[in-house]
């Protein structure tokens, strides 16, 4: 006997979608790091001096998100990111935006070690510290410009 001839499948149910997670980004200075930015920036000149140019350029770029926050320009926060920093900052120093944004991006495939760099990269870095010490937030020079005259 012929075996009976089988209903067709009801089509399978839709699974969830799953979006790619994204890599966790890299904390700009770990939460335990209570070093001040002249002590990050000694910490990468030694590196610097020994031709370690990936912690050159890590404790480089901390020292610029420390410095920042020294300066009362970004709020201390354990665990901000490297991109977080460099926007927060880049809104209230507008001038240096780009370089902060680069900088973040270097310190991101520094940290994961998606790239191997030299001393041109300490250079861009120190660089930018010097640049983002030199520059004042805008957020003054705008509430400065936009504050009513005296009525005169």
């Amino acid at each position: 006997r012929p075996p009976a001839p089988r209903a067709p499948r009801a089509p399978p149910a839709a699974a969830p979608v799953r979006r790619p997670r994204r890599a966790k980004a890299s904390v700009a200075a770990p939460d335990d790091d209570a070093r001040t930015a002249a002590e990050m920036r000694a910490a990468a000149d030694a590196a610097a001096a020994r031709a370690d140019w990936a912690t050159a350029a890590l404790e480089r770029f901390r020292g610029v998100v420390r410095s920042l926050e020294e300066r009362a320009v970004l709020d201390p926060r354990p665990g901000r990111t490297a991109w977080e920093a460099a926007r927060t900052a880049g809104e209230r120093l507008p001038d240096v935006a780009d370089g902060l944004e680069r900088g973040a991006h270097l310190f991101d495939d520094v940290a994961y070690g998606a790239v191997t760099v030299g001393p041109e990269a300490d250079a861009f870095l120190r660089a930018l510290d010097e640049r983002t010490l030199a520059t004042r937030p805008a957020l003054r020079a705008e509430l400065a410009a936009s504050a009513p005259g005296d009525g005169a």
